[in-house]
């Protein structure tokens, strides 16, 4: 048995130098039943995003990533990401973290800027406004954020799953193929940790850092997000 999926990892640097790519790239990943992973990966060319990604062959659930870009930045890519993206939402199921939740509410109709309320950052809990048939019933949920974008309007069609008073378009819904999520599931509170640390004095001060460390020790949800 054999299950596959694709990732959209838009984590790309447009200003050298980096060690990121400076496009996103596919990333194809497979599981067989021993539980062995494989990678591969391939070039998200403008010109195959162009062609609504029919060059592009996607397996699974289509996972877009959070990047360093914004929805609003002059980038070759992210108009062409938008039309992709509203193409590809009728041909496979799609999920969107961080960026791809801000990149998936523009491609469908709604908009996402850089939002006048600042950076959230560390251990945000949401309120569960419409539960869906895959959640598990619980009011709350809370997990890792790291933004400064936010989804300001919602989409023809969507739907407002969950959000907070910092981020009122915290978990949206597009009918049954598509989710997406500000807060970032995939984050251990290891990784947060280290990471709201590798930004201290630079994208914030170290008082915002030590505060947004708080909660960490206590209950987050990222396990019990990713098993749903």
């Amino acid at each position: 048995m054999t299950s596959a999926g694709c990732v959209f990892d838009a984590r790309t640097s447009p200003h050298p130098p980096s060690n990121r790519a400076r496009t996103p790239s596919i990333v194809t990943t497979s599981m067989t039943s021993g539980s062995a992973f494989s990678f591969s990966r391939a070039a998200a060319t403008t010109a195959a995003l162009r062609s609504s990604g029919q060059s592009i062959r996607i397996s699974g659930v289509l996972i877009v990533t959070g990047s360093s870009a914004g929805v609003y930045d002059d980038l070759p890519w992210i108009d062409p990401l938008k039309g992709f993206l509203a193409t590809a939402g009728d041909r496979v199921p799609l999920v969107g973290v961080c960026f791809g939740h801000q990149v998936m509410a523009e491609a469908f109709g709604g908009g996402a800027v850089k939002s006048d309320k600042g950076w959230g950052i560390g251990l945000q809990s949401y309120s569960v406004s419409k539960p869906a048939a895959w959640m598990d019933g619980a009011a709350h949920v809370s997990a890792p954020c790291s933004h400064q974008d936010q989804v300001v309007s919602l989409a023809p069609g969507g739907q407002v799953l969950a959000g907070s008073d910092f981020t009122p378009f915290g978990v949206l819904a597009y009918g049954d193929k598509a989710i997406s999520m500000q807060f970032h599931p995939e984050f251990d509170p290891a990784y947060a940790t280290a990471l709201i640390e590798s930004r201290r004095g630079t994208r914030f001060t170290g008082e915002q850092a030590d505060a947004d460390f708080t909660g960490y020790e206590t209950t987050h949800d990222t396990a019990r997000i990713t098993a749903l």
